[in-house]
């Protein structure tokens, strides 16, 4: 059972590149898209851009791995 629910999740992943335009940006790219949000919207400081870090498993990812981000806190 959990190997079937493992491979359904990996299914589900390959799904989703296939179908958003959001996972065919290069992480650079989207790094830069996390950081130029939060800047714009004034929340370096509060945190609040780090909701974006919970739409998926890669925004997670990449935003951990962004340490422009998390030189604010």
């Amino acid at each position: 059972l959990q190997r079937s629910s493992s491979r359904l999740q990996r299914l589900k992943e390959y799904r989703n590149t296939l179908t958003s335009p959001f996972y065919n940006l290069l992480p650079e790219i989207l790094s830069y898209i996390f950081f130029i949000y939060a800047q714009d919207n004034n929340e370096l400081f509060n945190l609040r851009w780090a909701r974006l870090l919970l739409v998926c498993r890669r925004w997670h990812e990449v935003g951990l791995t962004t340490p422009k981000l998390w030189s604010f806190i």
